[in-house]
Protein backbone atom coordinates (compact mmCIF):
# COMPACT_ATOMS: atom_id res chain seq x y z
CA UNK A 1 0.00 0.00 0.00
CA UNK A 2 1.39 3.37 -1.04
CA UNK A 3 2.53 5.67 2.25
CA UNK A 4 1.38 9.18 2.37
CA UNK A 5 4.49 11.11 1.24
CA UNK A 6 4.39 8.12 -1.62
CA UNK A 7 1.23 9.07 -2.72
CA UNK A 8 1.70 12.94 -2.39
CA UNK A 9 5.15 12.47 -4.69
CA UNK A 10 2.77 10.66 -7.14
CA UNK A 11 0.32 14.07 -7.14
CA UNK A 12 3.72 16.01 -7.63
CA UNK A 13 4.58 14.17 -10.01
CA UNK A 14 1.11 14.32 -11.98
CA UNK A 15 1.30 17.91 -11.42
CA UNK A 16 4.41 18.93 -12.75
CA UNK A 17 3.51 17.10 -16.06
CA UNK A 18 0.57 18.60 -16.08
CA UNK A 19 2.14 22.30 -15.82
CA UNK A 20 4.49 20.91 -18.25
CA UNK A 21 1.96 19.88 -20.93
CA UNK A 22 -0.50 22.37 -20.21
CA UNK A 23 -3.65 20.97 -19.53
CA UNK A 24 -5.04 18.60 -17.01
CA UNK A 25 -7.62 15.99 -17.50
CA UNK A 26 -10.61 15.52 -15.55
CA UNK A 27 -12.79 12.29 -16.63
CA UNK A 28 -12.73 12.26 -20.70
CA UNK A 29 -12.18 15.68 -20.44
CA UNK A 30 -9.16 17.29 -21.45
CA UNK A 31 -9.01 20.97 -19.70
CA UNK A 32 -6.49 23.47 -21.46
CA UNK A 33 -4.57 25.30 -19.16
CA UNK A 34 -2.10 26.54 -21.35
CA UNK A 35 -3.23 30.28 -21.94
CA UNK A 36 -3.22 30.62 -17.87
CA UNK A 37 0.21 29.03 -17.14
CA UNK A 38 1.65 32.07 -19.91
CA UNK A 39 -0.06 35.04 -18.58
CA UNK A 40 0.53 33.98 -14.82
CA UNK A 41 4.65 33.42 -15.76
CA UNK A 42 4.63 36.80 -17.86
CA UNK A 43 2.71 38.92 -15.48
CA UNK A 44 4.36 37.72 -12.32
CA UNK A 45 6.37 40.66 -10.43
CA UNK A 46 9.35 41.00 -7.96
CA UNK A 47 9.20 43.54 -5.25
CA UNK A 48 12.83 43.47 -3.92
CA UNK A 49 13.31 44.42 -0.85
CA UNK A 50 14.45 47.80 -1.45
CA UNK A 51 10.70 48.56 -3.34
CA UNK A 52 8.71 51.04 -2.37
CA UNK A 53 5.05 49.08 -3.69
CA UNK A 54 3.94 49.57 0.15
CA UNK A 55 4.73 52.99 1.12
CA UNK A 56 1.85 55.05 2.55
CA UNK A 57 0.94 57.48 -0.46
CA UNK A 58 0.61 54.30 -2.42
CA UNK A 59 -1.53 53.01 0.13
CA UNK A 60 -3.49 55.83 1.25
CA UNK A 61 -4.50 56.15 -2.71
CA UNK A 62 -6.53 53.17 -2.42
CA UNK A 63 -8.01 54.08 1.13
CA UNK A 64 -10.23 56.74 -0.28
CA UNK A 65 -12.88 53.84 -0.81
CA UNK A 66 -13.33 53.63 2.62
CA UNK A 67 -13.99 49.68 2.70
CA UNK A 68 -16.01 48.08 5.43
CA UNK A 69 -13.60 45.10 6.07
CA UNK A 70 -14.44 42.33 7.85
CA UNK A 71 -12.08 39.97 9.21
CA UNK A 72 -12.23 36.07 10.04
CA UNK A 73 -10.33 33.24 11.31
CA UNK A 74 -11.30 30.26 10.31
CA UNK A 75 -10.24 26.75 10.65
CA UNK A 76 -9.75 25.65 7.11
CA UNK A 77 -7.13 25.64 4.16
CA UNK A 78 -5.75 28.44 2.46
CA UNK A 79 -7.75 27.44 -0.98
CA UNK A 80 -10.62 26.33 1.15
CA UNK A 81 -11.05 30.08 2.07
CA UNK A 82 -9.96 32.08 -0.96
CA UNK A 83 -12.57 29.81 -3.02
CA UNK A 84 -15.79 31.19 -0.35
CA UNK A 85 -14.11 34.70 -1.20
CA UNK A 86 -13.46 34.44 -5.00
CA UNK A 87 -17.17 32.67 -5.12
CA UNK A 88 -18.77 35.85 -3.46
CA UNK A 89 -16.89 38.28 -5.93
CA UNK A 90 -14.17 39.37 -4.62
CA UNK A 91 -10.79 39.80 -6.20
CA UNK A 92 -8.67 37.89 -3.75
CA UNK A 93 -4.99 37.12 -3.36
CA UNK A 94 -3.38 34.72 -0.88
CA UNK A 95 0.09 34.42 1.19
CA UNK A 96 2.05 31.76 0.17
CA UNK A 97 4.75 30.96 2.49
CA UNK A 98 7.73 30.65 1.20
CA UNK A 99 10.42 28.14 1.77
CA UNK A 100 13.02 30.70 0.68
CA UNK A 101 14.73 27.90 -1.48
CA UNK A 102 13.15 26.22 -3.88
CA UNK A 103 9.69 26.65 -5.60
CA UNK A 104 6.96 24.69 -3.69
CA UNK A 105 9.15 24.32 -1.37
CA UNK A 106 9.87 20.54 -1.01
CA UNK A 107 6.53 19.71 -2.80
CA UNK A 108 8.33 17.17 -5.39
CA UNK A 109 9.34 14.80 -2.32
CA UNK A 110 6.20 14.67 -1.03
CA UNK A 111 6.61 17.10 2.27
CA UNK A 112 3.45 18.67 3.43
CA UNK A 113 3.11 22.47 4.47
CA UNK A 114 0.95 25.01 3.16
CA UNK A 115 3.12 26.32 0.41
CA UNK A 116 3.59 22.39 -0.90
CA UNK A 117 -0.15 21.68 -1.12
CA UNK A 118 -0.78 24.81 -3.20
CA UNK A 119 2.41 23.77 -5.44
CA UNK A 120 0.38 20.75 -6.12
CA UNK A 121 -3.19 21.70 -6.31
CA UNK A 122 -2.39 24.72 -8.52
CA UNK A 123 0.25 26.01 -11.60
CA UNK A 124 2.11 28.49 -9.18
CA UNK A 125 4.45 26.65 -9.09
CA UNK A 126 4.91 27.61 -13.01
CA UNK A 127 5.11 30.96 -12.29
CA UNK A 128 7.71 30.86 -9.31
CA UNK A 129 10.08 28.54 -11.72
CA UNK A 130 10.05 31.95 -14.29
CA UNK A 131 11.62 35.10 -14.16
CA UNK A 132 10.09 36.84 -11.10
CA UNK A 133 10.75 33.79 -8.91
CA UNK A 134 15.07 33.56 -10.49
CA UNK A 135 15.03 36.45 -8.55
CA UNK A 136 13.24 36.17 -5.30
CA UNK A 137 14.83 32.62 -4.60
CA UNK A 138 18.51 34.37 -5.57
CA UNK A 139 17.92 36.66 -3.05
CA UNK A 140 16.62 34.45 -0.32
CA UNK A 141 19.99 32.50 -1.25
CA UNK A 142 22.14 35.43 -0.86
CA UNK A 143 20.56 35.94 2.63
CA UNK A 144 20.85 32.57 3.66
CA UNK A 145 24.61 32.50 3.24
CA UNK A 146 24.99 35.36 6.24
CA UNK A 147 23.32 32.44 8.31
CA UNK A 148 20.69 34.72 9.92
CA UNK A 149 17.96 33.10 8.79
CA UNK A 150 15.95 36.50 7.87
CA UNK A 151 16.24 35.58 4.12
CA UNK A 152 14.80 38.52 1.99
CA UNK A 153 11.99 40.93 2.44
CA UNK A 154 11.23 40.79 -1.61
CA UNK A 155 7.81 39.43 -2.29
CA UNK A 156 6.58 37.99 -5.28
CA UNK A 157 3.34 38.71 -6.91
CA UNK A 158 1.29 36.41 -9.37
CA UNK A 159 -1.81 36.62 -11.01
CA UNK A 160 -4.11 34.47 -12.75
CA UNK A 161 -2.62 31.08 -11.20
CA UNK A 162 -5.43 27.98 -12.15
CA UNK A 163 -6.61 25.71 -9.24
CA UNK A 164 -7.47 22.33 -10.40
CA UNK A 165 -7.44 20.39 -7.54
CA UNK A 166 -9.50 20.06 -4.66
CA UNK A 167 -7.09 21.11 -1.46
CA UNK A 168 -8.30 18.47 0.98
CA UNK A 169 -8.71 15.73 -1.06
CA UNK A 170 -6.08 16.23 -3.87
CA UNK A 171 -8.25 15.25 -6.34
CA UNK A 172 -8.39 16.74 -10.00
CA UNK A 173 -11.57 19.30 -10.17
CA UNK A 174 -13.74 19.54 -13.39
CA UNK A 175 -14.06 23.37 -13.28
CA UNK A 176 -10.26 24.51 -12.37
CA UNK A 177 -10.55 28.25 -11.38
CA UNK A 178 -8.16 31.16 -10.89
CA UNK A 179 -6.56 32.80 -7.88
CA UNK A 180 -3.68 35.21 -7.33
CA UNK A 181 -0.62 34.78 -4.71
CA UNK A 182 1.77 36.31 -3.04
CA UNK A 183 4.67 34.44 -2.32
CA UNK A 184 6.92 35.86 0.95
CA UNK A 185 9.18 34.50 3.21
CA UNK A 186 8.92 34.54 6.78
CA UNK A 187 11.75 35.05 9.29
CA UNK A 188 13.18 31.40 10.37
CA UNK A 189 13.29 32.52 13.75
CA UNK A 190 14.66 29.34 14.83
CA UNK A 191 17.39 29.92 12.87
CA UNK A 192 17.75 33.49 13.70
CA UNK A 193 17.49 33.47 17.73
CA UNK A 194 20.17 30.29 17.97
CA UNK A 195 23.33 31.56 15.18
CA UNK A 196 22.96 35.15 15.02
CA UNK A 197 21.36 35.82 18.34
CA UNK A 198 18.49 38.05 16.43
CA UNK A 199 16.18 39.29 19.53
CA UNK A 200 12.85 38.65 19.51
CA UNK A 201 12.23 42.84 19.12
CA UNK A 202 14.19 42.48 16.42
CA UNK A 203 12.34 39.31 14.58
CA UNK A 204 8.75 41.15 15.48
CA UNK A 205 10.35 44.63 13.31
CA UNK A 206 11.02 42.24 10.52
CA UNK A 207 7.64 40.34 10.59
CA UNK A 208 5.61 43.69 10.26
CA UNK A 209 7.77 45.13 8.05
CA UNK A 210 7.20 41.78 5.54
CA UNK A 211 3.35 42.02 6.72
CA UNK A 212 3.65 45.50 5.63
CA UNK A 213 5.35 44.72 2.14
CA UNK A 214 2.62 41.57 1.53
CA UNK A 215 -0.27 43.84 2.10
CA UNK A 216 0.98 47.05 0.22
CA UNK A 217 1.19 44.15 -2.89
CA UNK A 218 -1.92 43.59 -2.77
CA UNK A 219 -3.64 46.85 -2.43
CA UNK A 220 -1.38 47.68 -5.08
CA UNK A 221 -3.04 45.33 -7.35
CA UNK A 222 -6.09 45.99 -6.36
CA UNK A 223 -7.42 43.12 -4.05
CA UNK A 224 -10.46 43.53 -2.32
CA UNK A 225 -9.76 40.36 0.34
CA UNK A 226 -6.90 38.58 1.19
CA UNK A 227 -6.26 35.04 2.34
CA UNK A 228 -3.61 34.86 5.25
CA UNK A 229 -2.77 32.92 8.12
CA UNK A 230 -0.11 31.55 10.81
CA UNK A 231 2.41 32.43 8.44
CA UNK A 232 6.27 31.31 9.34
CA UNK A 233 4.65 29.35 12.42
CA UNK A 234 5.64 26.30 11.46
CA UNK A 235 9.35 24.81 11.13
CA UNK A 236 10.35 28.76 11.15
CA UNK A 237 9.83 29.01 14.91
CA UNK A 238 7.90 32.16 14.94
CA UNK A 239 5.46 32.69 17.60
CA UNK A 240 1.90 32.84 16.44
CA UNK A 241 0.98 36.02 18.45
CA UNK A 242 4.01 37.90 17.05
CA UNK A 243 2.51 37.46 13.38
CA UNK A 244 -1.14 38.12 14.76
CA UNK A 245 0.03 41.29 16.27
CA UNK A 246 2.03 42.23 13.13
CA UNK A 247 -0.82 42.09 10.83
CA UNK A 248 -2.93 43.35 13.25
CA UNK A 249 -1.26 46.74 13.67
CA UNK A 250 -1.31 46.86 10.16
CA UNK A 251 -5.09 46.02 9.17
CA UNK A 252 -6.46 48.19 12.02
CA UNK A 253 -3.89 50.89 11.15
CA UNK A 254 -2.42 51.82 7.54
CA UNK A 255 -4.49 49.23 5.69
CA UNK A 256 -8.21 49.54 8.10
CA UNK A 257 -9.94 50.77 4.53
CA UNK A 258 -8.04 48.62 1.77
CA UNK A 259 -9.96 45.62 2.07
CA UNK A 260 -13.49 44.35 2.60
CA UNK A 261 -12.67 40.69 3.27
CA UNK A 262 -9.67 39.18 5.06
CA UNK A 263 -9.45 35.59 6.45
CA UNK A 264 -6.81 34.26 7.96
CA UNK A 265 -6.84 30.44 7.47
CA UNK A 266 -5.72 28.15 10.37
CA UNK A 267 -5.28 24.05 9.19
CA UNK A 268 -2.95 21.68 11.14
CA UNK A 269 -0.30 22.77 13.56
CA UNK A 270 -1.28 23.58 17.41
CA UNK A 271 -4.15 24.70 18.09
CA UNK A 272 -2.08 27.92 19.55
CA UNK A 273 -1.83 29.28 16.54
CA UNK A 274 -5.79 29.27 16.11
CA UNK A 275 -6.24 30.65 19.38
CA UNK A 276 -3.24 33.56 18.82
CA UNK A 277 -5.61 35.10 15.92
CA UNK A 278 -8.52 34.89 17.40
CA UNK A 279 -7.02 36.70 20.53
CA UNK A 280 -5.77 39.53 18.42
CA UNK A 281 -8.63 39.74 16.14
CA UNK A 282 -11.22 38.89 18.81
CA UNK A 283 -14.61 40.31 16.94
CA UNK A 284 -13.76 37.25 14.67
CA UNK A 285 -14.85 34.53 17.07
CA UNK A 286 -17.41 32.22 16.18
CA UNK A 287 -20.40 32.67 18.37
CA UNK A 288 -21.35 29.69 20.27
CA UNK A 289 -24.77 28.75 21.25
CA UNK A 290 -25.06 28.33 25.28
CA UNK A 291 -25.60 24.85 26.71
CA UNK A 292 -29.02 25.90 27.51
CA UNK A 293 -29.86 27.09 24.21
CA UNK A 294 -28.52 23.86 22.54
CA UNK A 295 -30.76 21.23 24.63
CA UNK A 296 -33.87 23.21 23.90
CA UNK A 297 -33.43 23.10 20.29
CA UNK A 298 -32.58 19.34 20.22
CA UNK A 299 -29.48 18.95 18.87
CA UNK A 300 -27.62 17.57 22.42
CA UNK A 301 -23.82 17.22 22.01
CA UNK A 302 -23.11 16.15 18.45
CA UNK A 303 -24.56 16.82 14.89
CA UNK A 304 -24.13 13.13 12.44
CA UNK A 305 -24.09 14.68 8.81
CA UNK A 306 -25.13 11.86 6.60
CA UNK A 307 -25.76 11.43 2.83
CA UNK A 308 -25.98 8.04 1.18
CA UNK A 309 -25.34 6.96 -2.65
CA UNK A 310 -27.52 4.22 -3.75
CA UNK A 311 -28.25 2.05 -6.57
CA UNK A 312 -30.22 3.72 -9.31
CA UNK A 313 -31.30 3.93 -13.08
CA UNK A 314 -31.74 6.98 -14.41
CA UNK A 315 -35.79 7.66 -15.53
CA UNK A 316 -36.61 4.22 -13.55
CA UNK A 317 -38.79 5.48 -10.81
CA UNK A 318 -39.85 1.96 -9.91
CA UNK A 319 -36.11 1.08 -8.66
CA UNK A 320 -35.32 -0.60 -5.32
CA UNK A 321 -32.35 0.85 -4.39
CA UNK A 322 -29.68 -0.54 -2.19
CA UNK A 323 -27.28 1.84 -0.38
CA UNK A 324 -23.67 1.72 -1.82
CA UNK A 325 -21.72 4.50 0.26
CA UNK A 326 -22.42 5.10 4.00
CA UNK A 327 -20.76 7.83 5.31
CA UNK A 328 -20.87 10.40 8.34
CA UNK A 329 -18.97 13.16 9.10
CA UNK A 330 -19.31 14.34 13.11
CA UNK A 331 -19.76 17.50 14.29
CA UNK A 332 -19.15 18.61 17.82
CA UNK A 333 -22.61 21.01 18.14
CA UNK A 334 -20.79 23.75 20.38
CA UNK A 335 -17.56 24.42 18.18
CA UNK A 336 -19.25 22.83 14.93
CA UNK A 337 -15.53 21.01 14.05
CA UNK A 338 -15.33 17.97 12.88
CA UNK A 339 -14.61 15.18 15.32
CA UNK A 340 -14.44 11.89 13.91
CA UNK A 341 -15.74 10.73 10.43
CA UNK A 342 -17.00 7.22 9.27
CA UNK A 343 -16.85 5.95 5.42
CA UNK A 344 -17.60 2.35 3.87
CA UNK A 345 -18.81 1.13 0.32
CA UNK A 346 -21.66 -1.29 0.38
CA UNK A 347 -22.12 -4.05 -1.83
CA UNK A 348 -25.87 -4.67 -2.91
CA UNK A 349 -27.17 -7.68 -2.63
CA UNK A 350 -30.73 -7.44 -4.48
CA UNK A 351 -29.56 -6.23 -7.60
CA UNK A 352 -25.65 -6.63 -7.15
CA UNK A 353 -24.62 -5.35 -10.66
CA UNK A 354 -24.40 -1.56 -10.68
CA UNK A 355 -25.59 0.57 -13.67
CA UNK A 356 -23.27 2.39 -15.59
CA UNK A 357 -25.68 5.90 -15.02
CA UNK A 358 -25.13 5.22 -11.05
CA UNK A 359 -21.31 4.20 -11.97
CA UNK A 360 -21.29 7.89 -13.94
CA UNK A 361 -23.32 10.09 -11.36
CA UNK A 362 -21.85 8.65 -8.21
CA UNK A 363 -17.86 7.48 -9.84
CA UNK A 364 -18.26 3.77 -7.56
CA UNK A 365 -17.81 1.09 -9.96
CA UNK A 366 -18.36 -2.16 -10.01
CA UNK A 367 -15.15 -3.76 -8.43
CA UNK A 368 -16.04 -1.03 -5.11
CA UNK A 369 -18.48 -2.08 -4.45
CA UNK A 370 -18.05 -6.42 -5.15
CA UNK A 371 -14.47 -5.85 -2.64
CA UNK A 372 -17.06 -4.35 0.01
CA UNK A 373 -19.48 -5.67 2.26
CA UNK A 374 -22.89 -5.93 2.94
CA UNK A 375 -25.03 -3.42 5.05
CA UNK A 376 -25.36 -6.16 7.74
CA UNK A 377 -21.93 -6.11 8.34
CA UNK A 378 -21.48 -1.88 7.68
CA UNK A 379 -24.24 -1.57 9.81
CA UNK A 380 -22.64 -3.32 12.41
CA UNK A 381 -19.03 -1.44 12.46
CA UNK A 382 -20.95 2.23 12.12
CA UNK A 383 -22.97 0.72 15.29
CA UNK A 384 -19.40 -0.09 16.89
CA UNK A 385 -17.94 3.78 15.54
CA UNK A 386 -21.07 5.34 17.50
CA UNK A 387 -20.10 3.49 20.32
CA UNK A 388 -16.72 4.68 20.33
CA UNK A 389 -18.44 7.90 21.14
CA UNK A 390 -20.83 6.71 23.26
CA UNK A 391 -23.76 8.01 21.59
CA UNK A 392 -25.05 3.86 20.82
CA UNK A 393 -26.15 4.21 24.52
CA UNK A 394 -27.19 7.68 24.57
CA UNK A 395 -28.71 8.67 21.07
CA UNK A 396 -30.23 12.06 22.28
CA UNK A 397 -26.80 13.21 22.79
CA UNK A 398 -26.56 13.57 18.69
CA UNK A 399 -28.70 14.64 16.00
CA UNK A 400 -28.26 13.01 12.71
CA UNK A 401 -28.77 15.59 9.54
CA UNK A 402 -29.42 15.46 6.06
CA UNK A 403 -30.00 17.13 2.70
CA UNK A 404 -33.61 16.97 2.43
CA UNK A 405 -35.48 13.54 3.95
CA UNK A 406 -34.91 10.72 1.75
CA UNK A 407 -31.65 9.60 3.44
CA UNK A 408 -33.63 8.76 6.83
CA UNK A 409 -37.08 8.63 5.92
CA UNK A 410 -37.02 6.10 3.38
CA UNK A 411 -33.73 5.13 2.18
CA UNK A 412 -32.52 3.86 5.33
CA UNK A 413 -35.77 2.41 7.13
CA UNK A 414 -36.95 0.78 3.91
CA UNK A 415 -33.35 -1.68 3.25
CA UNK A 416 -33.38 -2.60 6.44
CA UNK A 417 -37.14 -3.50 6.23
CA UNK A 418 -36.65 -5.40 3.35
CA UNK A 419 -33.17 -7.18 5.10
CA UNK A 420 -34.25 -7.28 8.71
CA UNK A 421 -32.00 -5.12 10.24
CA UNK A 422 -32.47 -2.95 13.02
CA UNK A 423 -32.23 1.11 12.25
CA UNK A 424 -30.10 2.76 15.07
CA UNK A 425 -31.31 4.83 17.45
CA UNK A 426 -29.14 7.46 16.73
CA UNK A 427 -30.42 7.49 12.98
CA UNK A 428 -34.37 7.42 13.96
CA UNK A 429 -34.83 11.26 14.42
CA UNK A 430 -33.19 13.90 11.70
CA UNK A 431 -32.77 17.56 10.83
CA UNK A 432 -33.25 18.37 7.57
CA UNK A 433 -30.69 21.13 6.90
CA UNK A 434 -32.93 22.68 4.17
CA UNK A 435 -35.64 23.50 6.46
CA UNK A 436 -32.99 25.85 8.87
CA UNK A 437 -31.74 27.37 5.77
CA UNK A 438 -35.09 28.50 4.13
CA UNK A 439 -35.84 30.26 7.96
CA UNK A 440 -32.36 32.09 7.97
CA UNK A 441 -32.51 32.97 4.48
CA UNK A 442 -35.72 34.03 3.87
CA UNK A 443 -36.51 31.79 1.13
CA UNK A 444 -39.63 29.92 0.57
CA UNK A 445 -38.13 26.85 -1.19
CA UNK A 446 -34.61 25.90 -0.91
CA UNK A 447 -32.34 24.45 -3.41
CA UNK A 448 -30.07 21.57 -3.19
CA UNK A 449 -27.00 20.74 -1.37
CA UNK A 450 -24.48 22.99 -4.75
CA UNK A 451 -27.27 25.80 -4.16
CA UNK A 452 -26.71 26.10 -0.73
CA UNK A 453 -23.48 26.35 -0.88
CA UNK A 454 -23.51 28.97 -3.40
CA UNK A 455 -26.22 31.48 -1.47
CA UNK A 456 -23.82 30.98 1.06
CA UNK A 457 -20.24 31.62 -0.79
CA UNK A 458 -18.84 28.36 0.21
CA UNK A 459 -17.05 26.50 -2.05
CA UNK A 460 -18.22 22.71 -3.30
CA UNK A 461 -15.20 20.91 -1.95
CA UNK A 462 -14.64 17.18 -3.72
CA UNK A 463 -17.21 15.54 -5.77
CA UNK A 464 -20.33 15.86 -6.05
CA UNK A 465 -22.73 12.43 -5.30
CA UNK A 466 -20.15 11.05 -3.81
CA UNK A 467 -21.29 10.63 -0.24
CA UNK A 468 -18.50 11.31 2.26
CA UNK A 469 -17.89 14.81 -0.16
CA UNK A 470 -21.77 15.53 0.07
CA UNK A 471 -21.61 15.12 3.61
CA UNK A 472 -18.24 17.39 4.59
CA UNK A 473 -20.21 19.82 2.07
CA UNK A 474 -23.57 19.53 3.65
CA UNK A 475 -21.45 20.01 7.58
CA UNK A 476 -20.25 23.18 6.25
CA UNK A 477 -23.83 24.48 5.36
CA UNK A 478 -24.40 23.38 8.77
CA UNK A 479 -21.55 25.28 10.38
CA UNK A 480 -22.41 28.52 8.50
CA UNK A 481 -26.08 28.60 8.99
CA UNK A 482 -25.03 28.00 12.84
CA UNK A 483 -22.62 30.52 13.04
CA UNK A 484 -25.16 32.86 12.33
CA UNK A 485 -27.20 32.16 14.50
CA UNK A 486 -29.79 29.49 12.95
CA UNK A 487 -31.25 26.51 15.16
CA UNK A 488 -31.00 23.41 14.03
CA UNK A 489 -33.64 21.36 15.19
CA UNK A 490 -34.85 17.69 14.84
CA UNK A 491 -37.52 18.21 11.80
CA UNK A 492 -38.25 14.31 11.07
CA UNK A 493 -38.80 11.88 13.77
CA UNK A 494 -40.05 11.09 16.75
CA UNK A 495 -37.83 13.56 19.08
CA UNK A 496 -39.30 16.46 15.81
CA UNK A 497 -42.72 15.14 17.25
CA UNK A 498 -41.64 15.58 20.90
CA UNK A 499 -40.21 19.28 20.82
CA UNK A 500 -42.58 20.58 18.15
CA UNK A 501 -45.82 18.80 17.68
CA UNK A 502 -47.24 17.47 14.56
CA UNK A 503 -48.28 20.81 13.60
CA UNK A 504 -44.34 22.38 13.44
CA UNK A 505 -43.30 19.03 11.57
CA UNK A 506 -42.87 19.93 7.51
CA UNK A 507 -44.80 17.77 5.59
CA UNK A 508 -42.72 14.86 3.61
CA UNK A 509 -40.44 16.18 0.16
CA UNK A 510 -41.47 14.62 -2.38
CA UNK A 511 -39.51 11.30 -2.90
CA UNK A 512 -36.69 11.22 -5.13
CA UNK A 513 -35.88 8.42 -7.90
CA UNK A 514 -34.07 6.16 -6.51
CA UNK A 515 -30.22 6.29 -5.86
CA UNK A 516 -30.83 10.09 -5.81
CA UNK A 517 -31.62 12.35 -2.73
CA UNK A 518 -33.93 15.36 -2.78
CA UNK A 519 -31.37 17.47 -3.07
CA UNK A 520 -31.22 16.38 -6.91
CA UNK A 521 -34.60 17.98 -8.03
CA UNK A 522 -34.70 21.03 -9.92
CA UNK A 523 -35.93 23.72 -7.82
CA UNK A 524 -36.07 27.17 -7.28
CA UNK A 525 -33.23 29.22 -9.11
CA UNK A 526 -30.81 30.78 -6.56
CA UNK A 527 -30.46 33.78 -8.96
CA UNK A 528 -26.61 32.92 -9.95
Amino acid sequence: RMSTRARRQAIAEETCAIVQHGFSQHSSKRIDLKDDINRSIRESVFYHALSTHHTSGVVLSQRENGAQMRIEVIRAGTLAAAAVLANAGHNVVALNFASARNPGGEFKNGAQAQEENLARCSTLFAALSGPAGNGFYSACRTGEKQNDGLYTSGVIYTPHVAVFRDDESEALLAHPWLCSFLTAAAPNAGVARTRAGVSQEQLRQVLRERADRVLGAAVRHNHDAIVLGAWGCGVFKNDPRDVADAFASLLHSKYKHCFKRIAFAILGGPESNLFAFRQAFPATETRMPSPSSRGASGAGKYFLVMDFEATCEKDDRKWVAEIIEFPAVLLDAATFEIVDEFQELVRPTERPKLTRFCTELTSITQPDVSNADALPAVLSRFNTWLGKHALRERPADVLAITCGDWDLMKMLPSECKRKGLTIPAALRSWCNVKLPFMQQTGRKKAPGMAGMLSALALPLVGRHHRGIDDSRNIAAIVRELCRSGAAIRPTGGPRADELMGDAAVEAPEAVAAPGLSSLDFPILSTGS
